[in-house]
């Protein structure tokens, strides 16, 4: 980018170095947006990874093969603004490897708990894709 700009490469690397608050953020471009249709979205994303070094690769399910594979996964949150038919990406976090005391199912629910407070400003309504429709998912959200 540097070599297509008139910035310095220094910059671009400073500046991508920055973290980003993707929730503040959007809540400054979805303030005009507040009293409006709105839907909250949640899914979880395959990511294919390979080694033994990588922190929490496990199995987990691949929906475009239709079957787990070893690799990450991340739990994906979104503002959905249903009359311009555009997604608001707000949350993403990576699954852990499930234990004993904590399933994945558990992990998509405290993802959305922990980002309730700023949904609930938007909208009362999540969709979630039919694998979510389990009490263990539900029953924290009530």
């Amino acid at each position: 980018m540097g070599r297509y700009s008139y910035l310095n490469e220094k910059t671009f690397r400073n500046q991508f170095g920055k973290t980003l608050d993707f929730a503040s953020f959007y809540a400054v471009v979805l303030e005009s947006k507040k009293g409006q249709e709105m839907i909250a979205a949640f899914d979880t994303s395959f990511i294919c990874k390979s080694g033994k070094a990588t922190h929490w690769l496990w199995k987990f399910w691949n929906g475009k093969e239709q079957k787990s594979e070893k690799g990450l996964e991340i739990g994906c949150l979104a503002m959905v603004y249903v009359s311009e038919e555009t997604a608001y990406h707000l949350h993403a976090v990576q699954t852990e490897v499930p234990t004993e005391g904590c399933n994945q199912v558990d992990q998509y629910a405290k993802m959305i708990k922990d980002n309730i407070a700023w949904i609930l400003d938007y909208t009362k309504y999540l969709s979630a894709d039919a694998y979510f429709m389990k009490k263990d998912f539900i029953n924290p959200l009530k």
